[in-house]
C-alpha cells in the first residue's frame, strides 16, 4: 500500500503557495523563488486540483 495519497501536496507546492500568499502576487512569488511565473502557476493549479478547491482568484492585474 502506498503511504502517500495522490491528494497530498508536495513540499514544492506548499512553498509556492506560501510565497504567493506572502507576496500577494504570482510574479512577486516567482521572483522571490527564482523561478519563472508559468511553472509556479502550474504547480499552484495542480495543488488546487489535488485539494479540489480554488485557492486564488486570478486576474490579469
Amino acid at each position: 500500500m502506498n503511504i502517500y495519497s495522490k491528494r497530498l501536496p508536495t513540499i514544492k507546492q506548499l512553498q509556492y503557495f506560501v510565497a504567493v500568499c506572502e507576496e500577494s502576487s504570482f510574479r512577486g512569488a516567482a521572483e522571490r523563488l527564482g523561478v519563472s511565473q508559468p511553472p509556479l502557476s502550474v504547480q499552484i493549479k495542480d495543488l488546487e486540483e489535488k485539494l479540489e478547491v480554488i485557492l486564488f482568484l486570478r486576474n490579469s492585474h
